[in-house]
């Protein structure tokens, strides 16, 4: 066994065994750590914190007191030992606790002689080597803070030594005890408040130096202390235990409270005080009040006991020092003495070392100043808990009370050591936090989680099944973003859920801050990446969990056609799910959609159904008799929801067709009255274009066409205005030109940007949108559409149109099948309204199919009750005419007419591709091209009215008035309208072509502008003015739809139905608030077609089929992809805002163009030349470079490809350039309206040529092929003629060819036609069956039976007219 170690050091203060040299010092440093004013430290909290992690291993406490310490001998429990600091008002910094029990404590003289060691403790100490001595003092250092073992080799023997007690080793070692602190590291003893107040009351008594200026101060004896307590310090109990001087006794001044617990303490005090207050003494002693406590002042000196002389001497040891200190029964060797002066020497007060502990408040020692600040850091060295460092300082307040400058400085050792513990009790906190993270908390696992899991993979689940069989729009996400958000605060908030901490961690590694700077979406959008991120590692941990939510991603990229290799090895990151999962999924949600469909057609009375035909794959000639096996062609469907219009008032009302330019629109309910405005008052017009509310509008409406006719009016008006403000908001493109007159084109121009004029140009800009949403409310509602699928049946021929037309009437409730396979009317089938839109070859054809119906030989049969049946049902159906495919059509009639002789020369210079006469391929370009040649053809004849309008002379630079500037603004568009209507019939036929091409391309601009706002008036009006020009160039089909699309709306059925299909004219796709506008029907079908056309190709018609009802949910998924999956999407959500007209270099060089050509110089000998016109081009000067492509910076390759390309166009001619070369033919147009979306051209390039020389008769003219040379450079370069009616107003004859046919009385007899032979089928029907129940007639014999009685059915019907009829 190793021998016991000895006391090194004497357990003492730093005040009472340091030099006077090195105590100048650490006052100094104390001073440095303690700011009495501010209670703030100047040593960094680190350097606390790495000298407490550099100190070596100590012996924890906790197993010091276990192993050494022995248990109090005493009555007392040991809760009351414990709480003895704290049941006195005293010893609390605030009364009113409950009193404890008191511990009985002996005071008085020594009653019993001190215990003999015994000859077993008297041990041999080995001599111990000199301490070090500092250099400047010759005094010992301290010693060494840790308790360490070392080797002396010395003498040849090994040698260890025993343990010393480092310096302040008693706060380590005893004073937890005296803390309770092992309870204290168990519990939660104070609250926040307690500490606040209690923290505050010593603040305050500090600052009031305890009361002591209320004492006033006496004489002191000579060779005492002073009565002053703020020049002494309050001794500690280890103060008291390193004082030992047997010569010079040590003078103390003793406070002892009046209200002790410790009876025999009051009693005694007071005693000694009465005699010390004696004025004989002298000694000035007092009763002082400190923190609401009296105590009584007394003067004493201290009496040791031999156990001072061995610490001093180190002779005790540290096991032995431990067991008297604690002892408390020990009462020979654990106490002191004080004697009191004045009074006898028998008149003693004897206490333990430990009462200077657990009773700081009744019992108070003072001594002389020290010179240096006392130092209380030690005190709480190796605390980490917050509440024991604060219960510490809670309780060594009461031993520092009465003590300012102690107070001071242990407030300032505390509250540097609560920085300390904060910080590393955060760092403590925070890896326990990760731990516990990563083991505990990162985890997707559990009842809770499956739950919340389930509940949002529900969610998409009806989400899916919603976009196959309901009304939608199939522009939204699948499931909308708010949804997905509550979801995610779920997720970031609800703490049961568990996911907080998984939460925090993902948003912390996307860094994301909760005091972001940047845009709000920005944040927002990476919160959404996170919560994906979370439910991707989700299905990673569980690859069955959140199908449907993965499904989103996997219908998503079949809908874009990525292979299925791609899609399986996505599938590794859980945010979509393999191609077999998808395919199950899908043939799930596909099993009952027909069903599905038509019971929710059937609950609607009103649907509206468009559709097109449809192929997939390239049908190859010449293999196998032209078909291929890969090539499948079926009939696309789109249903969209009606707005419906239920009065019925003026039902009986219609309007007389005319078949004429004079026929009458009737207006819709709700129209303004335009009818009241003098479109020859220009402040009437001003005003109607301003302030549009001043036109009252009523339900009742027009049958005689003046309010239409005025609307009409008004239309064209702003148009020509809205075409002023584009011309001359730039500056004058050609000045200096000696053709116009600059002085007049710059009044314009500030005319136009005048601020009296912006409420007028606003008002026209928008006055066809205004109108609109004056009659239609509802127009700014998206439409809900419900993709019907493919229908394996095409629709290129009559009986086939016919079955998609009854498969629709079957499907919406008109018609049901009964057992027997065969159908019959629905119940209430004359409510329903059915409205089908389509291509003019589709309509056609179930035209034709319904004429075939009626024209069928006459049967006796079962075949034709069920066709009666058919006949029936299609009463309830209207057939429109697609108002897409109609400007289709309308802009093929002007490429007819216009595209050799006029428009394929600009196209030349623009060295445009992709255009050609058949605009079905090129549809977008074709109109661009059309666009810009009718702008700057429009810009320079306005130039040219312009320089002649003597209006101008009128303007008035600073207008004072109202409204001069916009006068001038309408009197320039009423005569700008007159100029132009003049120049259709002008001798100049250059000048009369441009006048006609610009008329016809403003009807076809002003259509697609109707059907974009959804203005069916103004769809109607542009019907009616191309009804002319499709008779004249033999596009018989449009034209016959025309006719019977007028008779159907204006005469054969009831006004209500024409109401409800002009509110549901249009289809809104995308929000109002986005700023785009509405596409027609069978365009929002062919959309549908592009998205069916990316799909994953196919090869079996059935599988075609299953794709077409996916279009709709592969939309919507689509669009929570590129919606949800991206950052700035406030970006996309917010509207462009318009720019102002400017010139790009294709615009300039087409004005050149105009300008080189003469158009604004009239000359009535002049004939129009298509060989002028080409030869025009090379005199052209304008560059089509662009400023923002000239210092981009190019590959090496891209450089050596186009000076390639460059060469190759100067050797071949320019003849060869259309067939060998392939440019960009889309220049930015900033104002171009007419928006195709780019996924249908590409479709349309390949099946459009063959629609638009189906849905009209060709239009070809053999004099069209014929070609002429010119010789350019030496070379020669063929060109097309003109066509021959280019130069004819086709409007003007068109009409006059129209009445001349006499329509009206054709048509109408015609009808009666139909309606007789109908009538008379019915009635021979009717009686062929009754002859056969009768017996009279067989079957093979009706025709013999049916002749007799021709003339009985004929007298028989009193509105039969005699007429012939043919069977």
């Amino acid at each position: 066994m190793s021998k016991e170690g000895e006391i090194n050091a004497v357990l003492s203060s730093p005040s009472a065994d340091e030099s006077p040299k090195r105590g100048a010092k650490e006052s100094k440093s104390a001073a440095d750590v303690t700011n009495v004013g501010n209670n703030t430290t100047t040593q960094s909290v680190e350097n606390e914190s790495e000298r407490q992690s550099s100190s070596p291993t100590v012996l924890s406490p906790k197993r010091l007191f276990q192993t050494t310490a022995k248990k109090p001998n005493r009555d007392d429990d040991e809760d009351t030992l414990q709480s003895k600091r704290s049941d006195h008002p005293s010893n609390t910094p605030f009364e009113g606790k409950q009193k404890k029990k008191q511990t009985k404590h002996r005071t008085g003289y020594k009653g019993q002689q001190r215990r003999d060691r015994g000859q077993s403790q008297k041990r041999k100490i080995e001599p111990k080597s000199k301490a070090p001595t500092s250099p400047e003092t010759n005094e010992s250092l301290p010693p060494p803070v840790a308790l360490t073992y070392n080797h002396d080799t010395e003498e040849g023997e090994l040698r260890t030594k025993g343990y010393a007690v480092p310096n302040k080793k008693f706060e380590q070692r005893i004073r937890p005890v005296t803390f309770r602190g092992h309870e204290v590291a168990r519990e939660e003893i104070y609250d926040s408040d307690d500490i606040g107040r209690h923290d505050q009351s010593v603040f305050d008594a500090a600052h009031n130096i305890f009361g002591h200026r209320d004492v006033e101060l006496k004489s002191v004896k000579e060779g005492f202390l002073t009565n002053n307590l703020e020049n002494l310090s309050r001794l500690h109990v280890e103060d008291l235990l390193t004082k030992y001087d047997s010569i010079k006794p040590i003078h103390l001044r003793v406070l002892i409270s009046k209200e002790s617990e410790k009876k025999s303490w009051a009693d005694d005090s007071q005693l000694i005080f009465m005699e010390q207050e004696d004025e004989v003494l002298g000694l000035g002693v007092q009763q002082r009040k400190i923190m609401k406590v009296y105590y009584y002042e007394l003067y004493a000196t201290l009496m040791p006991n031999h156990n001072f002389k061995s610490l001093k001497e180190n002779q005790l040891q540290q096991e032995e020092f431990l067991r008297l200190f604690l002892d408390e029964s020990d009462e020979a060797n654990n106490t002191f003495e004080l004697r009191f002066e004045g009074m006898p020497d028998d008149a003693r007060m004897e206490f333990k070392w430990s009462d200077m502990v657990n009773y700081p408040g009744d019992l108070m020692i003072f001594g002389a100043r020290s010179t240096t600040l006392r130092s209380y850091q030690s005190l709480f060295r190796d605390k980490a808990k917050l509440t024991y460092i604060q219960h510490i300082y809670r309780q060594f307040c009461l031993e520092t009370r009465g003590d300012a400058l102690a107070t001071f400085a242990l407030t300032a050792a505390y509250h540097r050591k609560i920085a300390i513990a904060t910080t590393e009790t955060t760092k403590t906190i925070e890896a326990d936090a990760v731990t516990d993270i990563i083991n505990n908390k990162m985890t997707f696992l559990g009842p809770v989680k499956s739950a919340f899991f389930e509940r949002l993979d529900n969610l998409f689940k009806k989400a899916f099944e919603g976009s196959i069989a309901q009304f939608q729009n199939y522009n939204d996400p699948l499931v909308p973003e708010d949804i997905l958000i509550e979801f995610m605060d779920e997720v970031k908030s609800n703490k049961s859920l568990g996911l907080t901490h998984a939460w925090q961690a993902l948003s912390n590694m996307r860094a994301i801050r909760s005091n972001e700077t940047r845009s709000e979406h920005i944040v927002h959008a990476k919160e959404m990446q996170v919560f994906f991120q979370l439910l991707s590692l989700a299905r990673q941990a569980d690859p069955q969990r959140l199908i449907h939510w993965a499904l989103v991603n996997a219908l998503a990229s079949y809908g874009w056609g990525i292979r299925n290799k791609v899609q399986n090895s996505l599938c590794y990151w859980g945010n979509t799910c393999s191609t077999w999962t998808r395919d199950e999924k899908m043939q799930q949600l596909l099993e009952s959609a027909f069903n599905k469909q038509t019971e929710q057609l059937s609950s609607c009375t009103a649907v509206l159904i468009s559709f097109d035909n449809v192929q997939t794959g390239q049908q190859l000639q010449k293999q196998r008799g032209g078909s291929s096996s890969h090539y499948l062609k079926a009939t696309h469907q789109l249903a969209n929801k009606v707005v419906p219009f239920t009065i019925t008032t003026w039902d009986d009302m219609h309007v007389e067709l005319t078949y004429d330019d004079q026929q009458p629109i009737p207006s819709p309910s709700g129209f303004p009255l335009f009818e009241d405005v003098n479109i020859n008052s220009i402040s009437e017009v001003i005003d109607v274009f301003v302030n549009l509310d001043s036109v009252a509008s009523v339900q009742t409406p027009d049958f005689v066409g003046t309010r239409v006719a005025g609307y009409d009016n008004l239309r064209a008006i702003a148009h020509i205005l809205n075409e002023t403000k584009r011309c001359f908001w730039v500056d004058n493109v050609q000045p200096d030109s000696g053709i116009f007159k600059d002085v007049n084109i710059k009044i314009m121009q500030k005319i136009v940007r005048s601020k009296r004029t912006k409420p007028l140009f606003e008002g026209t800009k928008g006055f066809q949108d205004a109108v609109t949403a004056i009659w239609n409310p509802t127009v700014g509602e998206v439409t809900q559409s419900m993709m019907l699928g493919v229908s394996g049946l095409a629709e290129e021929t009559a009986n086939q149109c016919g079955a998609h037309e009854l498969n629709k009437l079957f499907r919406s409730g008109v018609l049901v099948e009964k057992a027997d396979g065969t159908y019959e009317l629905g119940e209430g089938y004359k409510k329903r309204r059915l409205y089908l839109f389509g291509d003019c070859k589709s309509i056609e054809n179930i035209a034709k199919f319904s004429r075939d119906l009626s024209s069928r030989k006459l049967s006796y049969d079962q075949a034709a009750d069920q066709t009666a049946v058919f006949m029936e049902a299609m009463t309830v159906v209207m057939e429109l005419p697609g108002d897409w495919h109609a400007g289709l059509a309308m802009l093929k009639s002007i490429y007819t007419l216009f595209y050799d002789g006029f428009l394929k020369p600009f196209q030349e210079a623009l060295q445009w591709k992709r255009i050609n006469i058949d605009v079905g391929g090129c549809y977008f370009q074709a109109c661009r091209l059309a666009g810009y040649v009718a702008d700057e053809l429009m810009r320079s004849l306005m130039y040219e009215f312009a320089s002649t309008f003597d209006a101008l002379d009128e303007f008035v630079e600073d207008d004072e008035g109202i409204d001069n500037h916009a006068v001038l603004a309408c009197k320039f568009a009423a005569g700008f309208k007159e100029f132009l209507h003049k120049m259709k019939s002008s001798n100049d036929e250059l000048r009369r072509a441009c006048a006609l091409y610009l008329t016809m391309y403003t009807r076809f601009r002003t259509f697609v502008d109707s059907y974009r706002t959804g203005d069916a008036v103004g769809i109607l009006l542009g019907y009616n003015s191309f009804l002319p020009i499709w008779h004249m160039l033999g596009q018989n089909k449009y034209f016959e739809r025309v006719l019977a699309q007028n008779e159907q709306l204006l005469r054969d059925y009831e006004y209500a139905r024409y109401m409800e299909v002009s509110i549901n004219r249009s289809v809104r796709v995308h929000n109002k608030d986005t700023g785009k506008r509405m596409i027609a029907h069978d365009e929002m079908l062919e959309l549908r077609n592009a998205d069916l056309a990316e799909f994953q190709s196919t090869q079996k018609m059935e599988s075609y089929v299953r794709q077409g009802y996916l279009v709709g949910a592969a939309s919507r998924c689509k669009k929570s992809v590129t919606d949800l999956y991206r950052i700035n999407r406030s970006a996309s959500s917010t509207p462009k805002r318009s720019v102002e007209p400017s010139m790009i270099p294709e615009r300039q060089l087409l004005f050149e163009y105009l300008m080189k050509l003469g158009v604004s110089t009239h000359d009535d000998n002049r004939k129009y030349n298509s060989k002028d016109v080409y030869q025009t081009r090379a005199k052209l000067t304008t560059v089509l470079t662009r400023e923002d492509t000239k210092g981009r910076t190019t590959s090496s390759s891209d450089h050596s490809y186009n000076r390639i390309f460059s060469s190759i166009q100067q050797i071949l001619s320019t003849e060869s350039e259309g067939a060998n070369s392939s440019g960009n033919d889309r220049g930015d147009d900033e104002e171009d309206e007419i928006d195709e979306d780019e996924r249908m051209r590409s479709v349309r390039g390949n099946r459009d040529g063959n629609d638009a020389n189906t849905n009209g008769d060709s239009t070809d003219d053999p004099e069209t092929a014929e070609e002429e040379v010119y010789e350019n450079n030496g070379r020669s370069i063929k060109f097309r003629r003109m066509h021959k009616k280019m130069l004819h107003d086709l409007e003007s004859e068109g009409w006059k060819k129209i009445k001349s046919l006499d329509l009206k009385e054709l048509r109408e007899s015609r009808v009666q036609r139909e309606v007789r032979q109908q009538k008379v089928n019915k009635e021979i029907v009717n009686h062929i069956k009754e002859q056969r129940m009768l017996g009279i007639c067989d079957v093979g014999q009706e025709v013999n039976a049916v002749q007799p009685w021709k003339s009985f059915v004929q007298q028989a019907r009193s509105d039969y007219n005699g007429d012939a009829i043919e069977y």
